[in-house]
């Protein structure tokens, strides 16, 4: 090591004057990276040459890059980059196969055009028990310094709460018969303020309508319609988010943190089933709601066989109050530190205010075989109560919040992760373990109002 020190200590400081672009590339794509990464510098160094690098990177029309730096006659170097670009067509395929209801299909076709304004567009088709939906993406990078892109997504997509928590080990009569449908449209423009921390600063608005389809109670006959309520709402937010964690599913190292800051204005109008009333409806006038989301998880390294993580969500809105218990609370900002939380519509764990934590321990068997655990606490300021009739009031400040755990052995495979695991909801109603195995990802796109 100290041979290798002291080699290191001798060799010139990696600056360069020129970069040469090679590979299978147009005039315009090879001015594109070669501008990027010098950042229209006539000098510029290894650190600038990196964060060109990622830059180029996030365009997602680059396949491989394989450096090497040629030494010329003052002492400064010459950046060759040998490059592969992408297909210009791709189809993907994935999904999920489960012990549990969690069956998933998905299927993508995507189009990348490189130029000098790079941009790609996407179709993606989901098909499952819980969360069926088409999804429309186009997403263009503009300008070198500072970097600037913008993206459009058009989503149409649904999710059915009382068949995502039907399984083998579960009855049909362990969740109320729920289910969102939601229609929106998303702008986003965003810019890079940290290349080295990875940190994207974001502007964004969405449009939408969701449905919301229920039976107010579980004593319900194959007679009875379901109440209905619709929202409509216009949204704008300004986020700053980084994400460097190694896997989408039980990540081992890295860290996501997200600050959020959310105005949402909203229209609702509900139609009565035949539990309560018979087909009566209630239009509200236009409510405004505002919403602060701090939510931090990050993963420390505490040697080759061990990990420690953790997970902080702090949330913070005025109540956007609606017609009855069952839509109110699910309109509710939710906690939901696990993948297997968010497909469920777990009551107690929703409040307008909450503060969510829970300590993430990773056991390494290999680098892609690892017993991940997860387990923390849940407190809202208030809780929502549901009163007679499908009504609500809320609690008092600070009552008992509940527990949540989840233990899961993971092979980060090939294909995806392959995961045998449990979940444990202490304030669940009914069921508060959910045993599973599941083979592949759990893809299901965010909701209008949190995306």
């Amino acid at each position: 090591d100290s041979m290798r020190i002291a080699f290191r200590d001798r060799c010139l400081d990696l600056r360069f004057d020129s970069v040469s672009v090679e590979g299978n590339l147009t005039e315009d794509q090879k001015q594109y990276i070669s501008t990027t990464i010098t950042d229209k510098k006539k000098e510029f160094s290894f650190e600038q040459a990196k964060r060109g690098y990622y830059r180029v990177l996030s365009t997602n029309a680059i396949q491989s890059f394989y450096p090497t730096a040629v030494l010329g006659q003052v002492s400064l170097f010459t950046l060759r980059l040998q490059t592969a670009p992408k297909n210009v067509l791709s189809l993907s395929v994935g999904g999920n196969i489960s012990s549990s209801s969690l069956m998933q299909g998905y299927v993508g076709l995507s189009h990348i055009h490189f130029s000098k304004h790079p941009w790609n567009a996407a179709i993606n088709l989901d098909i499952g028990q819980f969360f069926t939906g088409v999804g429309l993406y186009f997403r263009q990078h503009i300008g070198i310094k500072p970097l600037f892109l913008y993206e459009v997504m058009l989503n149409a997509q649904s999710f059915d709460y009382f068949r995502s928590s039907q399984g083998i080990l579960q009855s049909n009569s362990l969740a109320k018969n729920i289910r969102e449908t939601e229609y929106f449209l998303t702008l986003n423009m965003g810019t890079p303020i940290s290349y080295n921390s990875n940190i994207l600063l974001e502007f964004g608005a969405t449009a939408g309508v969701n449905r919301y389809d229920y039976f107010p109670a579980e004593n319900y006959s194959q007679y009875d319609k379901k109440d209905r309520t619709y929202l409509s709402y216009l949204t704008a937010r300004l986020k700053m988010a980084q994400t460097t964690l190694d896997y989408n599913m039980y990540p081992s190292s890295g860290r996501h943190r997200l600050l959020e800051f959310r105005y949402i204005l909203s229209h609702e109008k509900h139609f009565e089933g035949t539990m309560y009333a018979d087909g009566t409806s209630v239009t509200q006038p236009l409510k405004s709601t505002l919403l602060a989301r701090l939510n931090l998880e990050d993963y420390y390294d505490l040697g080759r066989w061990f990990s420690l993580g953790y997970n902080l969500d702090i949330t913070v809105s005025t109540p956007l109050d609606l017609c009855d218990y069952t839509s109110t609370m699910m309109a509710m900002p939710a906690f939901q530190p696990t993948i297997h939380s968010r497909t469920l519509m777990l009551e107690a764990y929703r409040a307008p205010i909450y503060v969510g934590f829970t300590v993430n321990p990773v056991i390494k068997f290999t680098k892609t075989v690892f017993l991940h655990l997860s387990g923390g606490y849940f407190q809202p300021y208030k809780e929502l109560l549901e009163t007679a009739s499908g009504g609500y009031t809320y609690s008092q400040p600070l009552p008992r919040g509940g527990f949540v755990g989840n233990a899961a052995i993971v092979w980060q495979s090939p294909i995806g992760p392959i995961s045998l695991s449990c979940a444990y909801y202490e304030k669940a109603e009914k069921a508060k373990w959910y045993p599973s195995f599941n083979i592949g990802f759990l893809i299901f796109r965010e909701h209008g109002l949190r995306n």
